[in-house]
């Protein structure tokens, strides 16, 4: 997520919205797209919370509304940059780390919330390499001796939209319709519904 970062007090601020023209191009000028991006990082973070993944960490954040603005508010974590990266991208995919016991850990918490292997391309050398997660996010081993995953906006794919598929499927046929309704909600069910 872009926007304004502003350190106080060992916090990080981040506002979200379009202040630069690299956020401009991201959210098509659009400060709710920001806005929206901002809760899907919480989201995220409440799914990693639920995993219950021993040993992985992620820091204590909050996303507040204030006077129509959204921002987000992080504390900051014992890393340091690519020397504590673990797992994931911190320079947009020109250098992809996947080591040590945080790969272990990301296969799990993938595995809990239903995401697949997929491949991704280093830009500086060419190589494919197998991520769980979006290779903006990043996982960390910690000065502390803990690890971290942080930039968790992208975890999830965005979601499919079922108004427009009750409208294409209405389209076809008015029984389908009365059909899909109860299919639509057992997929969204089964999507949400975690594993044991």
């Amino acid at each position: 997520m872009g926007g304004q970062k502003y350190i106080y007090n060992n916090i990080l601020f981040k506002f979200a919205n379009i202040a630069s023209e690299q956020t401009k191009t991201m959210f098509s000028n659009d400060e709710s797209l920001a806005q929206k991006a901002a809760a899907n990082e919480i989201r995220a973070m409440n799914a990693v919370i639920d995993a219950d993944i021993p040993h992985l960490h992620i820091t204590l954040t909050t996303l507040i509304y204030v006077q129509g603005r959204c921002l987000i508010a992080t504390a900051i974590a014992p890393l340091d940059g690519q020397n504590t990266l673990a797992y994931g991208s911190c320079d947009a995919a020109k250098t992809i780390k996947k080591q040590g016991k945080l790969v272990d850990m990301v296969n799990q918490l993938a595995e809990i919330v239903r995401l697949k292997e997929h491949k991704v391309m280093q830009r500086s050398d060419k190589t494919e390499l197998t991520l769980c997660g979006p290779v903006d996010m990043e996982g960390h081993v910690g000065k502390d001796g803990l690890c971290y995953v942080l930039d968790l906006a992208r975890l999830f794919p965005p979601r499919f939209c079922l108004f427009v598929l009750h409208i294409f499927m209405f389209s076809y046929s008015i029984i389908f319709t009365y059909i899909s309704f109860p299919i639509i909600i057992i997929i969204k069910m089964a999507s949400i519904k975690r594993r044991q």
